[in-house]
C-alpha cells in the first residue's frame, strides 16, 4: 500500500533542489559566453575595404607581384598586415605595418608565384591587428592586374 493521501497528490513528482541547483549551474556559463561575443564583435577598430590593382614585378624566375590592400578606420590606429594567403603565391614581405591617416592606409604585399599574370580575380585573406588587437580576417579581391610594376 502507498502512503499518499490522494486528496494533496496532483500526480507529478516533486522537484528536488539539488535539480534546480544542477540546472542554474549550467546555464550561468551559456550566459557568460553569450555575453562575450558582442564585446569581441565591437573591439574591430579597422575594416579592409578593398584590394588596389596589382601588378607584376619582373625577375626571373620566379616571377613576383605585389597586391595593395586598403583598411578604413580612425586616424591614428596602428595596423599590421601579419598574414596573407592566396593561391600559388607566397608572401614574402610580411608583416607590414603603417598608421591609418585620413581614414585609411594601404598596404603594399609582395608575393613570389609562377602564376603573375593570372591574378585578377584571385581572392585574397588578409589577417591584421590593429592597435596590437587582432581583427577578424577579411576576404578581398585582387580587380585588375597589370603588366609591370612601375
Amino acid at each position: 500500500m502507498s502512503n499518499v493521501d490522494p486528496a494533496t497528490d496532483t500526480g507529478r513528482s516533486a522537484v528536488s533542489r539539488r535539480t534546480v541547483v544542477r540546472g542554474t549551474a549550467w546555464a550561468v556559463p551559456v550566459v557568460m559566453v553569450a555575453a562575450a561575443v558582442p564585446a569581441f564583435a565591437a573591439s574591430q577598430l579597422v575594416s579592409v575595404d578593398s584590394a588596389g590593382v596589382g601588378c607584376h614585378v619582373v625577375q626571373n624566375p620566379p616571377d613576383a607581384i605585389r597586391a595593395y590592400i586598403m583598411f578604413t578606420g580612425a586616424d591614428g590606429i596602428n595596423v599590421s598586415v601579419t598574414g596573407v594567403t592566396a593561391e600559388n603565391a607566397t608572401p614574402t614581405n610580411l608583416p607590414v605595418s603603417g598608421v591609418i591617416a585620413s581614414g585609411q592606409w594601404e598596404a603594399e604585399v609582395h608575393f613570389q608565384t609562377t602564376a603573375a599574370f593570372q591574378y585578377a580575380g584571385r581572392v585574397l585573406t588578409v589577417s591584421y591587428t590593429a592597435n596590437s588587437q587582432p581583427q577578424p580576417s577579411a576576404q578581398v579581391v585582387i580587380p585588375a592586374f597589370t603588366a609591370r610594376c612601375p
